[in-house]
């Protein structure tokens, strides 16, 4: 019943300790992980076939992570195939997943918040 969550990085983070350490960790939460950073390898990773997903993951993205001016569109996009990417990796490994790609959300925490009561309820239910 123990999950670990992050943002950005921690999102990352998250993932990847709850993927490694299935024993404590049985779900997470995923919130505008970096993997298009390094040239998309973390994105490689945790869509690579064989990948230890956790049983249950919230996916939290916003449809402009990079930002809203039109220099970002490019990048906001392909966060957007990444979360779909990812998504589809998931099911395919049989975790439960829910992605959620906010509108108008921005890599920040009011975006974070906003989502925050929708992966509690992926994860433990409604409350």
């Amino acid at each position: 019943n123990t999950a670990i969550g992050g943002a950005s990085f921690g999102g990352v983070f998250a993932m990847h300790a709850a993927s490694s350490r299935p024993d404590l960790f049985g779900a997470a939460i995923v919130e505008s992980p970096s993997v298009l950073s390094g040239g998309a390898a973390l994105l490689a990773a945790f869509t690579a076939e064989g990948y230890n997903w956790p049983d249950t993951v919230f996916l939290g993205m916003g449809d402009q992570e990079a930002g809203t001016d039109d220099t970002a569109q490019g990048l906001n996009k392909r966060y957007v195939m990444a979360t779909n990417r990812m998504t589809e990796a998931a099911e395919i490994a049989g975790a439960d997943i829910e992605p959620v790609i906010g509108t108008g959300h921005v890599h920040n925490e009011t975006a974070w918040a906003e989502r925050f009561p929708m992966a509690l309820t992926h994860l433990y239910g409604a409350y």
